[in-house]
């Protein structure tokens, strides 16, 4: 796929899937009910990290420290219960958190 990470293969797989096939390879998880809603914020860098940028990425982007991405990133998987970030980007398509591409 030429992809750099594996999240960002996850996004290139679900732009190139149309979305009435996307279960097939994506198929439906438990919808996550978030304790604490996401701030715009962690909306915001989720929707960076599911694209496959890394803190350093996502830092100079929104011009912030790579520890301060980071630490947003820990919210993030905090409040959706997972662990690592390819999880915690096929959660947030799957469920909607953020937009899937189209």
């Amino acid at each position: 796929l030429g992809a750099r990470n594996r999240v960002e293969a996850i996004f290139m797989v679900l732009a190139a899937v149309p979305p009435e096939e996307r279960s097939r390879f994506f198929p439906p998880v438990k919808k996550v009910t978030l304790g604490k809603p996401l701030s715009e914020r962690e909306t915001e860098i989720l929707a960076l990290l599911v694209q496959g940028k890394n803190s350093k990425e996502i830092s100079d982007q929104l011009y912030i420290t790579p520890k301060t991405a980071q630490n947003h990133s820990a919210n993030i998987q905090g409040k959706l219960g997972t662990d690592n970030v390819a999880l915690t980007a096929t959660m947030a398509l799957t469920q909607g958190l953020v937009p899937l591409p189209s």
